[in-house]
């Protein structure tokens, strides 16, 4: 055999070793004696092992006491233990945690139709739901006004006239900014429904003694 097959024979058992190494590491296995202490702290049969190591180094844990000739064997009772089980701890808690949880139910269904109705009421904020029911109105004064200022300014020459209808041109450019203002929609312009009525009805208020005053001084510039 040449040097070349017996690094490759030597690899293959070396290969081998590990492959077996690590399979027994990741076996599962089972340990007897950490089984007996959970058993004993849970609610299956009170013993420990080894009984000698729980008797002398845990004995008023394990609850240990000697039987037989000389004492040679160990045993393990509860009512000798200075702990409890934890299982009956748990299943004292059951009772609780089922009135807890029905607690936790009926609280979940008392405040479902807050969420519902605040789900709406938030959809209705993010929505303009008032502004078509003054669109029309704002339309139609909004027309007078523009062209009351408009047929005004024909007689800017003469004195005051620009300077009046510029005033009322800002009055009604300071009215539509707050209406614009109200319709905006989407996240972060959440508005209440009843304080964008409010907003428009004051709107439109103004914007009709806006389109009166601006008439009636169409009316006086045009005697001049």
């Amino acid at each position: 055999m040449d040097r070349k097959s017996v690094r490759r024979l030597a690899a293959s058992f070396v290969l081998i070793a590990l492959c077996a190494t690590a399979s027994d590491a990741c076996a599962q296995k089972h340990d007897e004696d950490k089984f007996r202490q959970i058993r004993s702290m849970e609610d299956g049969e009170w013993n420990f092992s080894p009984s000698y190591y729980y008797y002398y180094t845990h004995k008023n844990y394990s609850g240990g006491y000697s039987t037989g000739f000389l004492g040679v064997n160990k045993r393990f009772r509860e009512d000798k233990s200075n702990v409890k089980r934890v299982g009956p701890s748990r299943a004292a808690q059951i009772p609780l945690e089922v009135l807890t949880m029905k607690h936790l139910d009926n609280q979940i269904d008392s405040i479902q139709p807050l969420v519902i109705e605040e789900g709406i009421r938030s959809a209705e904020r993010m929505v303009d739901i008032i502004y078509p029911q003054y669109k029309e109105d704002f339309e139609a004064l909004g027309a007078s006004i523009t062209e009351s200022i408009k047929y005004s300014m024909e007689f800017s020459s003469v004195g005051g006239v620009a300077e009046a209808c510029s005033k009322l041109q800002m009055e009604y450019d300071a009215i539509c900014s707050e209406i614009e203002y109200m319709h905006q929609q989407g996240p972060g312009y959440e508005i209440e429904p009843t304080k964008r009525q409010i907003a428009y009805e004051d709107a439109r208020v103004r914007m009709t003694e806006l389109a009166y005053a601006c008439s009636k001084f169409a009316m006086y510039v045009s005697t001049f």
